[in-house]
């Protein structure tokens, strides 16, 4: 017992005497290493914000509509067998719903025995007009028994006419069962359901295209002489800004909003059928504003902010709100002077404080651009 302590003792010694031998210059690196090391410099392009005369604008409301959106209707009358689910998409010519259809297949066959029936007699009756005049022409038979054959020759051929269009309208309701999607899209609501009746011209389901969509807007009647199909305009929705083409101007003004229709065209993946956003549209006089390449613009959620080289070429994070656009450029507002250098590549993951590598030489602030009134 007393040869067990005696080691104990003789190896916290041992310990005590190493711990006190280390240097203090190797303990203050091992601290600098545990130390968290920042991100290391993140390369980037800059671009300056420079004073601009842009037109300023009239904001008002827009709502993002299917430029195909129809409520697909059934020609004939019957019992309802399938009919598409909501949210399937459907491609143009694709089928819709089945109507019950047998009904309508016992008529097609009534009819094509109808007309074959017409075929036959038709033929014996030109087969007996052939002996008759061959008769007639030997004096065996009187001109008035030909002339009557021939008539109802004539006759027969006429109700084959009439039978043929019969089989055609039977086909074509025989068709009509099967209702057919007249574009491609997405089915947005079902008014029937499989076994209920329908009659005619009632909806069966709701069709919308998703892929060709645009900006429906109303704007006064004072700025219709100030827009034209191909004008560029701002589409924003919370702290997301959009340059777009405005697609018509519909110059039919209502009696009593003084109001005319606009169209813009959009990207369906873009601005979801049903959004409201707002939509700039030109005033035609110029205002001096702090503008910036539209590639410095950083979005996310409803933030919108630009990053700034600060001190030390360190990235500096500002809130801005967006304006107006013209071209490349879009007016802003917040902490941003013209000739400050903003992050336009490259910022995606840049963190506040962090250190940039500027890859391309900053360019000068150009001077102001001038804009006419549209």
């Amino acid at each position: 017992m007393r040869k067990n302590l005696t080691i104990a003792t003789l190896a916290a010694a041992v310990a005590i005497a190493t711990f006190a031998m280390r240097s203090p210059e190797t303990s203050a690196q091992q601290q600098d290493a545990a130390k968290p090391q920042g991100p290391p410099p993140a390369p980037v392009e800059v671009a300056p914000a420079s004073s601009a005369d842009i037109a300023s604008v009239q904001w008002v409301p827009g709502t993002v509509v299917a430029r195909d959106d129809a409520r697909i209707a059934t020609e004939q009358a019957g019992r309802v067998v399938t009919i598409a689910e909501i949210g399937d998409r459907i491609a143009k010519g694709d089928v819709i719903a089945k109507l019950d259809d047998e009904a309508l297949s016992l008529a097609v066959r009534e009819n094509e025995a109808a007309l074959k029936r017409l075929d036959s007699q038709l033929d014996y009756q030109n087969r007996q007009v052939e002996r008759l005049t061959k008769l007639e022409s030997q004096s065996s038979v009187s001109a008035t028994a030909l002339d009557e054959a021939k008539s109802q020759g004539e006759m027969m051929t006429h109700d084959r006419a009439r039978a043929a269009v019969a089989l055609e309208q039977s086909r074509r309701q025989l068709r009509e069962a099967t209702i057919r999607a007249p574009f491609g899209g997405i089915v947005a609501e079902r008014a029937t359901q499989p076994g209920e009746y329908v009659q005619p011209g009632a909806t069966v389901v709701r069709l919308v295209n998703t892929e060709r969509v645009e900006v429906r807007a109303q704007a006064p009647v004072s700025l219709i002489a100030k827009m034209k199909a191909g004008d560029p305009v701002t589409l924003k929705d919370g702290g997301r800004a959009e340059l777009e083409e405005i697609r018509a101007v519909v110059p039919v003004g209502d009696a009593q909003s003084r109001q005319v229709e606009i169209r813009v065209a959009v990207t369906g993946e873009d601005w979801p059928i049903g959004a409201a956003l707002e939509v700039a549209l030109p005033l035609g006089d110029t205002a001096e504003v702090v503008a910036v390449p539209r590639d410095a613009l950083i979005l996310r959620g409803k933030e919108t902010f630009v990053f700034k080289v600060g001190a030390d070429n360190k990235a500096e994070r500002v809130a801005v709100e967006t304006g107006s656009a013209q071209g490349s450029l879009i007016e802003i507002k917040g902490a941003i002077a013209p000739g400050d250098q903003l992050v336009i590549r490259g910022a995606e993951r840049l963190q506040p404080g962090q250190s940039l590598d500027i890859k391309n030489a900053p360019a000068p602030v150009a001077p102001a651009i001038a804009r006419s009134a549209q």
